[in-house]
């Protein structure tokens, strides 16, 4: 078996590819949940492909946003959230790269707002093809500042708190 793919940005933020049985999953962890998200966002857009090399001059700048009923948990922002990366990917040709997140709640709705930069899906070699974002064995979690995380799959260290981490199984 391969060694696990681990990526991270400074001392903390990050997240690691895991074997599963038939697909492949994330596990991701930050300080906040809003860049949680967008460390799972990033470690799906590498399941997909190699990224090429990338300047400013073929970099984009957006917001995108998402709005969720307010009873919604954690769990189904995520997937939503990575359903609507993959739908901007298929349909508008835009390559999520990275993002800064922040949701507000009201007592009606959630709503993600993500500024994000992203490429021309053309400046991707693609590697796999994600069909869909699945909520089997998915979880977010808040790991308390005396806690620990140990996960079930040996590859993943243990994680201390306090962080934010998550897993997602995606279907391939």
């Amino acid at each position: 078996m391969e060694s696990p793919s681990f990526q991270t940005i400074g001392d903390f933020l990050g997240f690691l590819q895991i074997p599963t049985t038939a697909d492949v999953g994330i596990f991701s962890f930050s300080q906040s949940f809003e860049k949680l998200l967008d460390q799972t966002a990033q470690g799906m857009m590498s399941i997909m492909a190699v990224r090429t090399e990338l300047t400013q001059s073929n970099l984009h700048h957006g917001t995108w946003t998402s709005t969720f009923d307010a009873e919604i948990d954690n769990d189904m922002i995520l997937i939503r959230w990575l359903d609507e990366i993959l739908f901007r990917r298929e349909v508008h040709q835009q390559w999520y790269v990275d993002g800064n997140i922040s949701i507000k709640k009201t007592i009606e709705h959630s709503i993600l707002f993500a500024d994000v930069v992203y490429a021309d899906s053309s400046d991707y070699m693609p590697e796999n093809e994600i069909k869909a974002v699945t909520s089997h064995q998915c979880f977010t979690k808040f790991v308390q500042e005396e806690d620990t995380y140990f996960h079930t799959e040996e590859s993943i260290p243990e994680i201390a708190g306090p962080c934010w981490i998550a897993q997602v199984i995606f279907d391939i």
